[in-house]
């Protein structure tokens, strides 16, 4: 009886050692040694990216002889700074100890597979290179990060917002600009401006008046440095309102070429649509961009007249005598 007991206790005792080396053991598999990549890819060798987020379409960006561009948002050139950085730092993502394993605490953080804020997957020629889990965390440049198919949850120094599946938030937002040395001749509805040299000549000006060369160097600058707020598509639709624009204005380039800009105005928003004759796209442009281009005329680019010099002569000190 007593031997029995003995052997027993023995096996018990087995059994709990075996169990904590397992937990030790699969602690260690799980987690990533402190310093350690999250993931291991060559952001150069990548060629497609995808967003996915709750409530919207997956964004998709694609690498081409050309840059990154996204094919499912009217093949719109995307930043290509903004997306290197991107792979960049998820490529550099060494976060410490995990924060949590457990299968609940997946939906609690939002990197489980059903519940999670974005969902990442990167590819090379073909091939899944990167799969990872993004939920926000506290902190604009902090997030929560769970490799598919790991159950380690780490914080990391990324910012779920780097992961907006916003296809506007990727377009190249330099997609307008032009180099305002570029522009010869620049032809508006009341005004024309032609460059003379590094200055500015202005039609139609009264006699006597002269060009202010900062007035007209910033309204060029304006029309160089478009800015817009979205990517609309590439087919005209009756709510944009070109039919009826409400500016035209005309950029004769040094090379020969000439870009036609046509504003409308919809019927609903302070906002105004753009089409170019050099982009196939028609764009949404902010308020603020458009009015300094409205309603431009000569004297409103001719200087100030300087206000007239007057002379006060100092009064001769008079002459006392203390005889």
């Amino acid at each position: 009886m007593q031997r029995s007991l003995i052997i027993l206790s023995s096996v018990l005792v087995v059994q709990v050692v075996l169990a904590l080396a397992l937990s030790v053991h699969g602690t260690s598999v799980d987690a990533l040694p402190p310093g350690q990549a999250l993931l291991n890819f060559d952001p150069a060798k990548v060629d497609r990216v995808s967003i996915a987020s709750p409530g919207k379409a997956t964004l998709v960006l694609v690498k081409t002889g050309h840059g990154w561009n996204m094919p499912q948002h009217f093949d719109f050139p995307a930043s290509q700074p903004k997306v290197e950085s991107f792979l960049r730092g998820l490529a550099g993502l060494k976060p410490r100890l995990p924060i949590a394993t457990s299968r609940d605490a997946r939906a609690r953080f939002k990197v489980g597979a059903k519940h999670y804020a974005h969902k990442i997957t990167l590819q090379s020629n073909g091939h899944t290179v990167a799969r990872v889990f993004l939920g926000e965390a506290d902190g604009a440049r902090r997030s929560y990060a769970r490799v598919v198919g790991q159950p380690a949850i780490y914080e990391v120094t990324l910012g779920a917002y780097q992961a907006n599946a916003d296809a506007d938030v990727w377009g190249n937002p330099d997609y307008l600009h032009l180099k305002t040395s570029d522009i010869a001749r620049l032809q508006l509805p009341q005004v024309t401006l032609e460059r003379s040299k590094d200055a500015w000549r202005v039609s139609a000006l009264a006699g006597g008046k002269r060009v202010d060369a900062a007035r007209s160097a910033a309204l060029v600058a304006d029309l160089a440095n478009l800015s817009y707020d979205a990517v609309l598509g590439d087919q005209d639709r009756p709510a944009y309102g070109q039919a009826k624009p409400v500016l035209r204005v005309s950029a004769a380039l040094k090379s020969g070429s000439k870009i036609t800009y046509v504003f409308s105005k919809p019927a609903k928003g302070d906002d105004y649509v753009l089409k170019t004759s050099a982009h196939p796209f028609y764009f949404k442009i902010p308020a603020y961009a458009v009015t300094p281009l409205l309603g431009v005329t000569p004297a409103k680019l001719a200087q100030a007249k300087p206000p007239a010099k007057t002379s006060h002569k100092a009064a001769a000190p008079s002459k006392s005598s203390n005889s």
